[in-house]
């Protein structure tokens, strides 16, 4: 079957390619199948993380697993790729959670993905490091940063910056 442009949509080992039709509509195809993974052709898609896809219909986001199956009855503004076995997602100015189940967690102002376990949150202008069970274990800070790869964080607050092991 040929299509408008072919690219990858993960790591090499997933076979997964990114495809393009002529109207412009998205989907994905295994390279041992040969056929598009799902009937629904998107607006968008973005590649696999964490066996999740991102895809847009209209101005709403959602997800799809490898087999095509949409991940959530709920659709969003903004989703963000797989990351620690959560993505954040946004409905109108609220940020949340989404686990691999489809289940949304949490209410934030603003929110990071997960590193090592961690990540960063905001709720009325305070900053927060969060854990997997959504219990903030650091904060209020000022500022918190996205989580470093050394499973530290910057924050600040009135003993001024710093970085902070978790």
């Amino acid at each position: 079957m040929p299509f408008d442009v072919v690219l990858a949509a993960g790591l090499p080992k997933d076979g997964y390619f990114m495809v393009v039709r002529q109207d412009n509509k998205w989907n994905f195809v295994h390279e041992l199948i040969q056929e598009p993974i799902s009937e629904v052709w998107y607006d968008a898609v973005r590649q696999f993380y964490e066996g999740f896809a991102a895809v847009q219909q209209g101005d709403k986001w959602n997800y799809i697993d490898e087999t095509g199956e949409v991940l959530s009855d709920k659709w969003f503004d903004e989703a963000r790729d797989f990351s620690n076995g959560m993505a954040v997602v946004r409905r109108k100015k609220v940020y949340s959670y989404v686990n691999n189940e489809g289940d949304v967690f949490g209410k934030y102002n603003a929110a990071t993905s997960f590193r090592h376990g961690f990540a960063s949150i905001v709720i009325h202008k305070r900053h927060y490091i969060i854990n997997k069970e959504f219990e903030k274990i650091h904060g209020p800070f000022e500022y918190a940063s996205n989580i470093l790869v050394a499973g530290t964080a910057i924050v600040r607050d009135k003993e001024g910056q710093r970085v902070i092991r978790l």
